[in-house]
């Protein structure tokens, strides 16, 4: 008797189970096809430079962590199926049926329905994962193919995680049923709160209250600014406006509140003084960046920061204000009054869930834009450090001795390299030396003395990046100084010329050429660069070594090895001196940037999708119940004379909104942000990008319009025959 109960509810169901169904396709085949590159049985055709051995477990725990929140989805779908089955599950218990039984039956059904989905999932993965392939095989220069095989392990994987979710699911849904009584659970639709519940707001509105009075305390100490007399106007009108828009803000709110204006009235002035705040926030990089203002990061990344809180709350009042906004407008026919009508209903209902949605639609943008934003970043930081294939460097800032400190030309990785027929281009030795020994004690961090090299070196490792060679007088001497020195404070500091334990010498000129970041001695962005015969006299105190080799791609495997062999005999060599030597192999240093770029997207593009996936899900189903507690209002549309066209124009009028402003409010947020973060990046950025971002971002607008549309057609079909009933 049960099964056949069992069947015939699934058959009854099957209409309403579609946007559960289609959530969960899309949810699996997107774990599954991002799974698949985890795999023991994943053997992609990649270059020899290159190893992602360890690349599987991080990715599978980051993304089954990430999906936990699929975990709140079910929960959301399941609780809307349970509301459409009150009255079937009321007059089951009428007639006898156990809770335990019906909750069970509930269980099997929706289990069943999870189980379908889970396997069609699979096999839409199964697609998907080509371009997941695609895009690693391109990341680390692997030949491009095709492959739709199944994993069997991630096929396991996939499965225990999804069924894992329906038994916690099943178990709490058990529970709500036992609890819930008759009565309860015929009347439920009719019941389904329609009151206006302002309760979020005010504390929405109090916790923005209390950040304004702690931004007027922390805007004040910068109040002196305002004075200073050597900043242009712009910046200062910039701090004065951030002290005192937050006490008109506050004090505005309070005497709202002494002449009791309504929540709507108060909301709306905070919300205005707000907005111009977070315009204000927005816009500080600009005059950071371009007036060079104190603190200059660390106060403008503060700055976003704060217009981010800024805007979060905007997008979380908006919709109250909105709903306020259409109350007082004023409708000419019949069905625009409806309309009207309608939306007023279901802002009321879910205001603070439609502020979520667009927070969600914001976040999950963001993350799309940004991905290659943060990868560009990261493979130009690549390139300024690792200007060579291999960079040897060493330290003596831990070294008490200075008769601890020992030579060497590192003849152990010639050998080694020898050894396994690696071939060498060119190298170049570099020797640094302390102007003046009694310097060697000098341990500050920020006074720690400038070091020396040769000029025939540095005019070795200027050949090796492609620069010309230079000369000096030998009175003079030259200054090498990374792009991002203080170069007036250098200047500065150089101006009285720099006296050795044997000679003096005056300044002749600073060069400013790019070179790795590594040829810059221990807590200095400068050296000092002498003629050969002055520093014959002078105490050594460390090296480095640059390599490059005729070969582009060395198997990594071999100079894994050479690295730890590197650290295996230097750790012995330079045993109780407390002496640092380093390797760094542009090889591995590129496998390792490849390995966190790609994590990086997969975690971010995975995100990105699960966020939309539960925004236009949680859209769907509030139009779905919308729809069942609305439907005498359109029973009424139809005695009234309304033929079944019109009702539909005025459903997708409805859905239009629902679908639209989130989404519209989310572009206006991420357009405000993201000007400002591309704007404080841009010398960066544009520098990297290329045209295969385009072609990236093309395909995942692609993609999100497709799921917008589907999510879309799924919901006006189910609200249509809702309707229709």
């Amino acid at each position: 008797m049960y099964n056949k109960l069992l069947i015939n509810n699934i058959k009854k169901s099957s209409k309403n189970y579609i946007i559960y169904i289609f959530t969960l396709i899309i949810s699996v085949a997107m774990y599954y096809s991002f799974l698949t590159i985890t795999s023991k049985y994943y053997s992609p055709n990649i270059s020899i430079e290159f190893d992602i051995s360890i690349l599987g477990d991080s990715i599978k725990y980051a993304l089954t962590a990430i999906s936990l929140i699929i975990l709140f989805l079910v929960n959301y779908i399941n609780n809307f199926l349970m509301i459409k089955k009150f009255k079937e599950f009321s007059l089951q218990t009428l007639m006898g049926m156990k809770k335990e039984k019906i909750a069970l039956l509930f269980f099997l059904e929706t289990s069943i329905m999870g189980i379908i989905s889970v396997l069609l999932g699979i096999v839409l993965g199964t697609f998907l994962s080509q371009f997941i392939n695609l895009k690693l095989l391109n990341t680390f220069d692997g030949v491009e193919s095709f492959s739709f095989k199944l994993y069997p392990d991630t096929i396991l994987y996939t499965i225990v995680f999804f069924i894992l979710i329906f038994l916690f699911n099943g178990i709490l849904n058990i529970r709500k049923i036992k609890k819930l009584k008759i009565i309860d659970m015929i009347n439920y639709e009719e019941s389904i709160n329609i009151s206006a519940d302002n309760k979020v707001i005010k504390r929405l509105n109090l916790i923005f209250i209390i950040v304004n009075i702690i931004l007027i305390n922390e805007n004040y100490i910068n109040l002196k600014l305002y004075y200073d007399n050597r900043l242009p106007l712009m910046p200062r009108i910039f701090y004065i406006s951030i002290f005192i828009l937050p006490i008109i803000l506050v004090l505005g709110y309070f005497y709202n509140i002494f002449k009791k204006k309504s929540l709507y009235s108060k909301t709306k002035y905070i919300s205005i003084l707000g907005f111009i705040q977070m315009i204000i926030f927005f816009i500080s990089p600009i005059l950071f960046i371009n007036y060079k203002l104190p603190s200059g990061l660390e106060k403008m990344n503060y700055y976003i920061m704060i217009g981010i809180i800024f805007e979060i709350y905007l997008f979380l009042v908006f919709f109250y204000l909105f709903e306020n906004r259409i109350i007082g407008s004023k409708e000419s026919t019949a069905q625009k009054i409806f309309l009207r009508g309608q939306k007023i209903s279901k802002i009321n209902r879910q205001k603070i869930a439609f502020g979520f949605i667009s927070i969600s639609i914001f976040i999950a943008i963001m993350l799309f834009l940004f991905e290659p934003v943060i990868k560009s970043w990261s493979t130009g930081y690549l390139n300024s450090r690792m200007s060579n294939d291999i960079i040897i460097y060493s330290s003596y800032k831990d070294t008490i001795n200075i008769n601890d400190i020992k030579y060497d030309n590192y003849d152990s990785v010639f050998n080694y390299l020898d050894k396994n027929n690696i071939k060498v281009k060119e190298y170049t030795p570099i020797d640094f030396y302390l102007l003046r020994e009694k310097d060697f004690t000098n341990r500050n961090k920020y006074n720690f003395p400038v070091l020396a090299m040769s000029l025939s070196q540095y005019n070795a490792i200027r050949g090796m990046n492609g620069y010309e060679k230079i000369s000096l007088d030998n009175s003079k001497y030259a200054i090498q100084a990374n792009e991002i020195a203080d170069l007036e404070k250098i200047k500065n500091k150089s101006n009285s010329g720099i006296e050795t334990d044997y000679n003096s010498f005056i300044l002749d000129k600073i060069y400013t050429d790019y070179f790795s970041e590594y040829i810059y001695p221990t807590h200095n962005d400068y050296f000092i660069i002498l003629n050969d015969e002055y520093l014959k006299n002078l105490t050594f105190v460390q090296n480095q070594l640059y390599i490059d080799f005729f070969d582009d791609k060395i198997a990594i495997d071999k100079l894994s090895v050479l690295e730890d062999n590197f650290y295996r005999y230097y750790t012995d060599f330079d045993k109780d001196t407390d002496y640092s030597r380093k390797i760094r192999i542009k090889t591995i240093e590129t496998n390792s940037i490849k390995m966190v770029n790609f994590s990086i997207s997969i975690f971010m593009y995975y995100l990105a999708i699960v966020l939309f996936i539960i925004s236009f899900t949680i859209i769907g189903v509030l139009e779905i119940e919308d729809s069942i507690a609305n439907k005498k209002r359109y029973a009424t549309l139809y005695n009234l004379g309304l033929n079944k066209n019109e009702i539909n124009t005025i459903l997708k009028k409805q859905l239009n909104f629902s679908f639209l402003s989130p989404i519209s409010l989310a572009i206006i947020g991420v357009i405000f942000l993201s000007t400002t973060v591309l704007y404080s990046l841009r010398d960066n950025i544009f520098l990297y990008m290329g045209v295969g971002i385009i072609k990236e971002l093309s395909f995942i607008l692609l993609f999100i319009l497709a799921l917008i549309l589907l999510y879309y057609n799924i919901t006006y079909n189910l609200i249509k025959d809702n309707v229709k009933k």
